[in-house]
């Protein structure tokens, strides 16, 4: 390893010149200095200018694409979208309750979905003498 690579490292900074602050960092430009760069900048034509959309889709194209996705074929078809059943049990009675998402759980237990969740991950053990699973 080069003396050079040694002293970086001895430093703690990796990556060499990180850490070092511009030089006019936290200087306000003037009025003139804005000027100056407006009129530099006028007459160049905008970064995305002549660029065009790399794909145009035709009222067709949608339509197949519409075509493809729909019932059955669609990925999915007959999945509930962030639902999953859970059961709670209640710590001082031992009933049971199965409830088809964790809202509805929070609603009749009273308990915070965030709080069932953790629940259901292992991550708590009770919350409001409830626990829960997923079923």
């Amino acid at each position: 390893m080069s003396e050079s690579i040694k002293k970086v490292w001895a430093s703690g900074n990796m990556k060499g010149n990180t850490g070092n602050v511009a030089w006019n960092k936290g200087i306000p430009r003037t009025d003139e200095q804005k000027e100056n760069h407006s009129q530099k900048l006028k007459g160049r034509p905008s970064w995305n200018k002549g660029k065009k959309n790399w794909r145009i889709y035709t009222e067709e194209m949608r339509q197949n694409q519409s075509n493809r996705m729909s019932g059955l074929n669609n990925p999915m078809a007959g999945k509930s979208i962030g639902q999953k059943k859970c059961v709670a049990i209640n710590l001082i009675t031992k009933e049971e309750l199965l409830f088809n998402s964790l809202k509805d759980a929070a609603k009749a237990t009273t308990v915070s979905s965030g709080h069932i969740s953790s629940i259901c991950k292992g991550k708590r053990f009770q919350s409001k003498n409830w626990i829960f699973k997923y079923n």
